[in-house]
Protein backbone atom coordinates (compact mmCIF):
# COMPACT_ATOMS: atom_id res chain seq x y z
CA UNK A 1 0.00 0.00 0.00
CA UNK A 2 1.11 3.33 -0.69
CA UNK A 3 1.86 4.68 2.81
CA UNK A 4 1.81 8.81 2.34
CA UNK A 5 2.31 11.44 -0.78
CA UNK A 6 4.85 10.88 -3.53
CA UNK A 7 7.63 13.00 -3.09
CA UNK A 8 8.70 14.08 -6.80
CA UNK A 9 11.29 16.03 -7.88
CA UNK A 10 13.02 16.70 -11.14
CA UNK A 11 16.88 17.26 -11.60
CA UNK A 12 18.68 20.18 -13.44
CA UNK A 13 19.22 17.73 -16.24
CA UNK A 14 15.32 16.97 -16.60
CA UNK A 15 15.34 13.77 -15.03
CA UNK A 16 12.25 12.96 -12.91
CA UNK A 17 12.25 11.12 -9.66
CA UNK A 18 9.55 9.82 -7.42
CA UNK A 19 9.49 8.48 -3.74
CA UNK A 20 7.02 5.87 -2.76
CA UNK A 21 6.52 5.18 0.74
CA UNK A 22 4.71 2.03 0.89
CA UNK A 23 4.20 -0.33 3.50
CA UNK A 24 3.90 -3.96 4.17
CA UNK A 25 1.52 -5.99 6.55
CA UNK A 26 2.07 -9.53 7.59
CA UNK A 27 0.77 -11.59 10.20
CA UNK A 28 3.35 -12.72 12.55
CA UNK A 29 3.73 -15.21 15.40
CA UNK A 30 5.57 -14.65 19.09
CA UNK A 31 7.27 -16.85 20.91
CA UNK A 32 4.15 -17.14 23.28
CA UNK A 33 1.73 -18.44 19.96
CA UNK A 34 0.38 -15.22 20.05
CA UNK A 35 -0.40 -14.05 16.58
CA UNK A 36 -0.16 -10.12 15.79
CA UNK A 37 -0.12 -7.88 13.07
CA UNK A 38 3.20 -6.12 12.04
CA UNK A 39 4.15 -3.40 9.37
CA UNK A 40 6.89 -2.58 7.52
CA UNK A 41 7.92 0.49 5.61
CA UNK A 42 10.01 0.90 2.41
CA UNK A 43 11.32 3.23 0.15
CA UNK A 44 10.42 2.64 -3.63
CA UNK A 45 12.40 5.31 -5.93
CA UNK A 46 11.09 5.56 -9.51
CA UNK A 47 12.26 7.30 -12.57
CA UNK A 48 11.77 9.06 -15.72
CA UNK A 49 8.67 6.91 -17.24
CA UNK A 50 8.30 5.25 -13.98
CA UNK A 51 8.02 8.18 -12.07
CA UNK A 52 5.58 9.83 -14.44
CA UNK A 53 3.39 6.15 -14.19
CA UNK A 54 3.61 6.32 -10.69
CA UNK A 55 2.66 10.07 -9.95
CA UNK A 56 -0.56 9.64 -12.73
CA UNK A 57 -1.74 6.55 -11.19
CA UNK A 58 -0.80 6.29 -6.92
CA UNK A 59 -2.60 8.14 -4.35
CA UNK A 60 -2.08 7.24 -0.91
CA UNK A 61 -4.10 3.60 0.37
CA UNK A 62 -3.02 2.62 -3.28
CA UNK A 63 -2.36 -1.33 -3.96
CA UNK A 64 0.77 -1.75 -5.87
CA UNK A 65 2.92 -4.28 -6.73
CA UNK A 66 6.89 -3.31 -7.24
CA UNK A 67 9.86 -4.94 -8.57
CA UNK A 68 13.13 -4.00 -8.57
CA UNK A 69 16.87 -4.18 -6.48
CA UNK A 70 17.54 -3.46 -2.98
CA UNK A 71 19.82 -0.02 -2.83
CA UNK A 72 21.38 1.98 -0.33
CA UNK A 73 21.78 5.50 -0.90
CA UNK A 74 24.10 7.91 1.74
CA UNK A 75 22.54 10.87 3.60
CA UNK A 76 24.52 13.50 5.67
CA UNK A 77 22.23 13.98 8.74
CA UNK A 78 22.24 17.89 10.51
CA UNK A 79 24.58 16.58 12.88
CA UNK A 80 26.93 15.75 9.98
CA UNK A 81 26.72 12.20 10.54
CA UNK A 82 26.56 9.79 7.38
CA UNK A 83 23.88 7.04 7.65
CA UNK A 84 22.90 4.77 4.61
CA UNK A 85 19.66 4.11 3.78
CA UNK A 86 18.03 0.92 2.11
CA UNK A 87 15.38 1.64 -0.92
CA UNK A 88 14.22 -0.04 -3.51
CA UNK A 89 14.59 0.82 -7.36
CA UNK A 90 11.39 0.47 -9.14
CA UNK A 91 12.00 -1.47 -12.20
CA UNK A 92 8.17 -2.86 -12.54
CA UNK A 93 5.17 -0.94 -11.12
CA UNK A 94 2.28 -2.23 -11.06
CA UNK A 95 -1.30 -0.57 -9.49
CA UNK A 96 -3.27 -3.99 -8.25
CA UNK A 97 -6.51 -0.97 -7.60
CA UNK A 98 -7.34 -1.52 -11.95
Amino acid sequence: YVGRHLQASTASNGTRKVIIRMATHYKKTKADGEKIDTTIWHDIVAWDKKAELAEKSFVVGSKILVEGPLDYYEHTRTDGIKQRYPRVVAHNLINLDR
